[in-house]
């Protein structure tokens, strides 16, 4: 619409000059308004690559995030129609940020990639959604909703009577100090059709066991176990005596946990950070973290192949959790904190090797 208007504009100039016998001014208006756009250009450009830069950093400094949490509340009360962890919620924190800071050339790119994200929101609504899955800590990266966030998820859920499976697996592993954890089935305006899936297959690293129970209606759990007597018919007799083991579990064992799980992510990540153009961002729960490389001479499949074949070291390549993170990495350091170290330290060694 914007473009069409400003195209009738300009014939409708050039037809007025023509009959008017002024063609010759306006021919001279139009070099000289394409001088100064391509003027302009060049001066935008310069000053919007280096605030775009400087906010780029606050990024990478964590800077921007902080920022971010705070500004949820008003966020979705300016948008409520925006779900809690929407890629939008960070570029519209960033527009505004870059506004309150009096970064006016910065905040262009942000605000109009926060109007891209907002119309693939809506136009994922409008298709009908039927199920939402999401992780709580998130998986790959770590984050953990606010009450905030959950409690906008629910209330979509509730708005379009969509079904929710809730994996809060490592619920019970928040590595931040003063995170609060928030389960969206102990709100009080949780969604009707909720499933919830816990369990120690991941908490306590016992992945190879499958372990986990769901919670959820009596309708939702009488399917499920219908379908299970068909599938497996019962929980085998050694991942009964894990689960044993969980329920039964000693005191002040997960506070540990969690404290041996804290230092090994902070130690991974000072490796990180020494490494030239690496970047992860901090885990809050789970034992993985999401580490972000430099431009290399493979691809992200290559590479997590010469990783194990070389470094010994198994990692999942980013594109298992969508194709925009060709450069990122996931890996688990739900283990041993030496081996784990060295093993981001060999990570690091290879990304040397193949950076490009």
């Amino acid at each position: 619409m914007l473009n069409g208007l400003w195209a009738f504009m300009m014939i409708a100039g050039i037809i007025y000059g023509s009959f008017n016998g002024n063609i010759q001014a306006v021919t001279e208006a139009a070099f000289q308004s394409a001088g100064e756009a391509v003027s302009l250009c060049i001066t935008m450009l310069g000053i919007m690559s280096f605030w775009t830069g400087i906010l780029k950093i606050g990024e990478r400094a964590g800077v921007i995030e902080a920022l971010t949490r705070k500004m949820t509340p008003l966020i979705h009360f300016l948008f409520p129609e925006l779900p809690c962890g929407h890629p939008a919620v960070g570029s519209i924190s960033a527009n505004l940020i870059a506004n309150v800071l009096g970064l006016g050339w910065a905040a262009t790119p942000a605000g109009l990639k926060a109007m891209e994200d907002l119309k693939e929101l809506e136009e994922a609504f409008k298709n009908g959604v039927k199920l939402f899955l999401y992780s709580n800590p998130n998986n790959p990266t770590g984050a953990v909703f606010s009450k905030e966030e959950v409690s906008e998820i629910a209330r979509l859920a509730k708005k379009y009577d969509v079904a929710i499976l809730a994996d809060e697996l490592y619920s019970r592993q928040i590595l931040e100090k003063d995170f609060t954890y928030t389960h969206m089935r102990a709100l009080p305006e949780k969604p009707d059709k909720l499933i919830t899936i816990m369990g120690p297959s991941k908490t306590e690293s016992l992945s190879g066991f499958r372990l986990g129970v769901g919670y959820g209606t009596p309708e939702i759990i009488t399917r499920m176990e219908k379908l299970q007597a068909v599938v497996s018919l019962r929980c085998a007799g050694y991942n009964q005596a894990a689960f044993y083991r969980w329920f039964s579990e000693p005191d002040g064992w997960m506070e540990k946990r969690i404290a041996d799980h804290r230092q090994i992510r902070d130690d991974i990540l000072a490796v990180i950070n020494s490494c030239p153009g690496c970047w992860a961002r901090p885990t809050e729960g789970g034992s993985y973290i999401f580490m972000q490389l430099p431009k290399l001479k493979v691809d992200i499949f290559q590479f997590t192949k010469l990783c194990r074949a070389q470094a010994s070291v198994t990692v999942t390549p980013g594109t298992e959790f969508g194709k925009q993170y060709g450069d990122f990495i996931r890996m688990n350091f739900s283990q041993d904190h030496d081996k784990a170290v060295d093993a981001v330290k060999r990570i690091c060694k290879m990304v040397d090797i193949y950076r490009a």
